[in-house]
């Protein structure tokens, strides 16, 4: 079943602020690439969980600083 999360419950798992998911919404990037799809459903702003995974899932980890300045 497909999980659906507010603004505040999808900027929380991804580590921003709901300004800026919400000025995301408006520039359509987040973290300087496309961001994450949302729905609309009446007033509410909803974010599908498995899409905010597909998103992250294009960073790589890192495990020191050396590799973050290298890619």
């Amino acid at each position: 079943m497909t999980q659906y999360l507010t603004s505040q419950s999808a900027a929380n798992y991804l580590g921003y602020s709901t300004a800026t998911l919400r000025n995301a919404r408006h520039t359509g990037t987040l973290a300087r690439v496309d961001a994450p799809t949302y729905k609309k459903i009446g007033n509410s702003i909803r974010y599908d969980k498995e899409v905010l995974d597909q998103w992250l899932s294009q960073f790589n980890n890192m495990t020191n600083t050396q590799q973050a300045q290298e890619a």
